[in-house]
This record gives structure tokens, sequence and C-alpha cells, in this order.
């Protein structure tokens, strides 16, 4: 798999001067038999947080249809870093995945806000937890900068499968030795590539890093930048992956029961818990929203979650004529039972009907989906780690 990965020094809040970056950029670097070019992390505006609001509201959706545009006009999948997403009132940090023909196969919110840049301040946290997508038949994953300190999402996508880890970024020179550092130990912890995106140059009284780079699944670096703007062009051995875990065999020497639970933690020595303590409760005072994704549809009421662990308890709502056969089957690495309070769906693949009142309890590994409902369906859910 052919990889194209830039390191820029990017315009603070120059969103139009930024793809004009980009788009020269790759004209003057495109190559036959390419398959996947790699953007920075807010690469169309920068850090300019005390202004993104409004740079959001002028600039619109410009950002995300110019990758949709680059992505056609190149014939190439972008792993497009990612941008400041406005919706409603809250500022995203939204990685953004398009494929060869324009379309986004994938997006993520950035779940970790960094305090040193006061980020909590301007910007919103992600509510998702990191997913799986494909480019190419590929399985592969994407985090935003700061994320790279938390093994756990990480780890949580190696379970599910990922080959190539994306790690897009804006990552300070002044931590350039931890940047370097666990970039290696994730591939090495995961036995998956590593593919990292950062900027360069001294921005706003910044200067970042640069040390874009990718790393095989051994933990090698295959090539790497220093703080030149620039690119770096290589084939990804992706063979490479499975004998790796083959004669290394992490995954199956893993023992989850003996563990300690995330349940509890303790900082400062008092004891903290991750998810709230709530009586009985009306769920409809929980709010109603949508869930990213292909699917169109489909919203959750979010009781609790313990993201670590991609374990919660919500309601899953269904609009009439929701079809989640973009989805395609799911299969989870974690348990999940759940209860239809009202409406019904129907498992495609079984050409089955579920209604009210009925349960399913899915271990680790068990196929189900795609669902569709033609009437709406309202369902009880929760999902744990054992």
């Amino acid at each position: 798999m052919n990889y194209l990965v830039f390191q820029m020094e990017l315009e603070v809040g120059n969103p139009e001067k930024n793809r004009n970056i980009i788009e020269q950029w790759l004209e003057a670097n495109y190559y036959d038999d390419l398959d996947i070019v790699v953007l920075p992390e807010m690469w169309s505006t920068g850090y300019a947080l005390k202004e993104l609001k409004e740079i959001c509201r002028v600039d619109g959706n410009q950002s995300i249809e110019f990758l949709q545009l680059l992505a056609k006009k190149f014939n190439v999948n972008l792993v497009g870093g990612s941008i400041a997403f406005l919706e409603g009132q809250d500022i995203f940090n939204r990685a953004i995945i398009v494929n060869r023909l324009g379309e986004i196969v994938h997006t993520y919110d950035k779940m970790h806000l960094v305090p040193m840049l006061d980020e909590p301040e301007f910007l919103t946290g992600g509510l998702n937890q990191v997913e799986v997508f494909e480019l190419e038949g590929v399985k592969m994953g994407v985090i935003i900068c700061y994320d790279l300190r938390f093994p756990e999402i990480i780890r949580d996508l190696a379970l599910q499968g990922i080959q190539v880890l994306h790690i897009v970024a804006e990552w300070p020179l002044v931590r350039e030795t931890h940047w370097n550092t666990l970039l290696r130990a994730r591939a090495i912890e995961n036995q998956m590539y590593i593919v990292a995106s950062n900027v360069t140059g001294t921005k706003l009284g910044v200067e970042f890093a640069g040390c874009s780079q990718i790393i095989d699944s051994w933990g090698d670096i295959v090539q790497k930048l220093d703080q030149e703007v620039g690119e770096l062009k290589a084939t990804l051995n992706l063979e490479t992956v499975p004998q790796v875990r083959n004669d290394v065999p992490i995954f199956s020497s893993r023992v989850p029961s003996l563990y300690r639970s995330n349940q509890k933690y303790f900082l400062d020595g008092i004891e903290k818990t991750l998810r709230p303590e709530i009586e009985f409760t009306d769920y409809k005072k929980f709010k109603l929203e949508p869930i990213e994704g292909l699917v169109k549809g489909l919203s959750q009421r979010l009781i609790s979650e313990n993201s670590a662990k991609q374990e919660m308890v919500r309601i899953l709502e269904f609009a009439p004529g929701t079809d989640t056969t973009p989805n395609g089957v799911q299969i989870h690495h974690y348990w999940e039972e759940l209860y239809v309070i009202e409406g019904s769906v129907i498992d495609l693949t079984l050409n089955k009907v579920f209604t009210a009142g009925m349960v399913a309890s899915r271990p680790p590994g068990m196929k189900h989906g795609p669902w569709k409902s033609t009437e709406g369906c309202v369902m009880f859910e929760v999902r744990y780690n054992r």
C-alpha cells in the first residue's frame, strides 16, 4: 500500500491559503499507484482558538468539500488530518477520512483535549468511541495528537483488528522526545504500522516538532523527517503485520480477567468512579443525540459510559426507515445485552423480525446485523467487558 504523508507549515487562521498549499503540494508530489495521502491535525486553521468559531461560520464546510474534490481529482484515499468543525455551539477537532470516490467513510472527534493549550476552553471533546474504518480493504484507525498519550484507545483499535494507525498532530518541539518514544511504543505494543503526520514551524509562539514518520509493526522506523517542510513516500508491506503477531503472540497471551478493573481509580489518594450514580429516572430525560457515521436515523440517550473499556449503558433509537446496511455485519469484542422497549427491527442477514419485549445477549465475536426498522425502534443496551 503506497503512502504519501505531508509535513507542512500551515498559515494560522487562513483555510483558503492552506487549501492552496495542500493542493499545490499534492500536484507536485503525486505519483502513479498512490493509495493514501495523510495530512496533519487542524491543517485548515491551526490553533487560532479564539477565532475558530467565526472562521468556521464563514468558511463553513469548504475544507470538507475540498478534501472530497481532492480525493476524486487525484483518485486517492485521504486521511484528511483534522479540521475545526462547528456543530451547533460546539467546535470539534474532527478527523475526516475520504475514499477515492470522494465519499466520507469515517469521522472521529478528538476525545482528549489538551489542558496545556487551553483546548477545553474553546473545543468540545469527542463523544463517541474510536472505531475501525477500511480503505482498500484494510482495517485502519485514526487518532489525534494528545490521544497518543492514552494507550487504552489504541489497544481498543488493535483488538478490533486494525493493521495501520494514523496519528495526525500539532505536536510541539519541547516534547519531541515524548512524540518519538510514544510512536514507537504504540507500534511495538500493538504490532501495527504507525503513520504519523505532524506540522512544523513556529506559530503563535509554539515551535512544532515535525518528525513525521512511518513505523512498521516491529517498531522500526521506515521513514522519518526532521523539522523541514516535506513529505514521506513509502510502501507499507501489510503482510508483515499478521506475521509479527504470529511470531510474538501478545494478543492470544492476554489475560483480561486478571487485569484490574477500570471502574474505579485513585487520584491524589481519593477514590474516583468513572460512572455516575443514577437512581430510577425517566430515560427520556437523557438527551437524545444523533450517532455520527454512515447511517442516518440512529440516535442514543447515553446513561453512563466508561470509554476506556468500551462499556456503556444507553437507550438506542432507530427512526422509522433506518437501515444500517452501510455498517455491514457487526462483530464486537465486548458483551452486549439488549431489550426492545418498543417498535421492531429486522435482522437483514437472518431475515427475522424482533419486537417489543424481546431480549438479546451477544458474547464477543458474535455476528449480528445489519438492521432495518420500518416503524422505528427503541431499545435498552448494555455493553461490558469481562
